[in-house]
């Protein structure tokens, strides 16, 4: 039954998320309740502004990690041109903090990107909420010895997909990615989901779960 509640405010917020145009949440309160979050977006005069879409031909996907005391979650959205998201993914990770997080959560993103199809189809651009990360990703000889085996897996991942950027994201912006990292501590293990067009063309939520990372 729980699982039931968390999927449906899941695809709720991401409803909203795309018609952000015209409706406005405050996505850290969404989990905790629902008319308060709307209200503090009203106060607040919070719109559409909140998230930056990519450039036409390009998909984003917002990356994050969150740490509570002993516990690390992380949790990610890849949203197309319009604000639509298209896949997201929230669960518990075994790092040691939330860089470390950040960078499994990497490996995570671009197998779900590669899963959807579209390496053929558009660019991805993946922001980060770590400046440190970013770096680790551009320049080989700053990469922490501990984490070299999962950039290895992120450098084989990366001469799969044809164009793959970096960026980081703006605090503001990566509200909603924050909210699904800090749900995902709570979670026992990776929660993953896609939307994909169905024979009648009609968006079909694809839901599957695997181990953690």
């Amino acid at each position: 039954m729980n699982g039931l509640v968390f999927q449906s405010e899941l695809q709720a917020l991401m409803w909203v998320r795309a018609v952000q145009d015209e409706l406005g949440v405050e996505e850290r309160l969404w989990w905790i309740c629902l008319i308060r979050s709307w209200n503090e977006a009203v106060k607040a005069g919070m719109g559409g502004r909140l998230w930056c879409p990519p450039r036409k031909g390009w998909v984003k996907f917002n990356l994050c990690g969150a740490v509570n005391e002993d516990e690390i979650g992380c949790g990610g959205v890849l949203r197309e041109l319009d604000g639509v998201a298209r896949a997201v993914f929230l669960g518990p990770m075994v790092a040691k903090d939330s860089l470390a997080t950040e960078v499994g959560a990497i490996i995570i993103a671009l197998d779900m990107f590669s899963a959807l199809g579209w390496n053929s189809k558009c660019s991805l651009i993946i922001e980060l909420g770590s400046k440190e990360v970013c770096c680790w990703i551009e320049n080989n000889g700053l990469r922490p010895w501990v984490l070299l085996p999962c950039f290895r897996e992120i450098d084989s991942r990366l001469a799969r997909i044809s164009n793959v950027c970096f960026a980081i994201a703006d605090k503001i912006g990566n509200d909603l990615v924050f909210v699904l990292a800090v749900a995902g501590i709570r979670r026992p293990d990776m929660y993953k989901a896609c939307w994909q067009s169905n024979c009648r063309g009609a968006m079909a939520l694809v839901v599957y779960n695997c181990l953690c990372f």
